[in-house]
This record gives C-alpha cells, sequence and structure tokens, in this order.
C-alpha cells in the first residue's frame, strides 16, 4: 500500500486524499460500514503521466475534500503487494488509474473506472462541484 510511502510523499507532499493503510477488504467492510463508495488509486510512479495527475488533480485541495468527504480511499503502487492483483482485478492498462467501487457483500461493483483520462480534471477541477 502506498498511503504511508515516503516516497510518494517526498515527491508530492503530504497534503493528498487519506488513503486506508489497512487491506482492501477492510476498507471495503469500513465503506460499507459508513455507506459510503470505495475510491481506488493505482499509483504507477514511471508511468509518463502518473506526475502531472498527482500534483495537478489528486493533491488539489478541492479534490482532497471531495474525496475524503465522500469516499473511503484506498490506494497501491500496481506493480507490488496487493496493487498488483487489482490491476489485474479491474483490468487496468493505463495509468494513473482510478476507478469507483461500491461494496456488494462479498464482492465489488465498479461503478467507474478511468485511466489517465483523469488528466481532464486537471484542466476542469469545478467538475467535482457539478457531481457534490
Amino acid at each position: 500500500m502506498f498511503p504511508r510511502s515516503a516516497s510518494f510523499e517526498q515527491q508530492y507532499g503530504f497534503s493528498h486524499p487519506f488513503f486506508f493503510a489497512c487491506s482492501f477488504v477492510n476498507v471495503l467492510k469500513m465503506a460499507e460500514d459508513e455507506h459510503k463508495f470505495v475510491f481506488i488509486y493505482l499509483h504507477s510512479p514511471d508511468h509518463p503521466f502518473t506526475a502531472p495527475f498527482c500534483t495537478n488533480t489528486l493533491c488539489c485541495e478541492l479534490v482532497i475534500q471531495f474525496l475524503d468527504a465522500n469516499f473511503a480511499s484506498w490506494g497501491a503502487f500496481a506493480s507490488k503487494g496487493e496493487g498488483l492483483p487489482m490491476v489485474d482485478a479491474l483490468q487496468a492498462e493505463i495509468f494513473p488509474f482510478c476507478a469507483i467501487v461500491a461494496p456488494s457483500g462479498n464482492s465489488i461493483a465498479v461503478l467507474r473506472q478511468v485511466g489517465w483520462g483523469c488528466l481532464c480534471l486537471t484542466r476542469n477541477p469545478a467538475y467535482f462541484n457539478r457531481i457534490s
């Protein structure tokens, strides 16, 4: 999991959404208990779109406030740990990769998933005002 990753915070700072530092199964349970969806971020540090996405979108104060208020957020490195099987499960092919899932009993329902197209939010963060 990358929420407590020193390399992520060293590169992008400490201002980012609150990512639960637990297993994906545990964050699903917490989200279900709180009646929230789960925001998943799969981090791929070597991808050319990762730095602009993290700097301009993921670490944007408006995005942080929106995610923290409305989702249980979970993140992982795409190439290791729980991130690797999540890449396969969500069929993530383009990074950075984000998904919104709903807990559904012992499984998940994928509501939305987006690869590098998330970068459009960099140019229009007001998008979050329309959907909140």
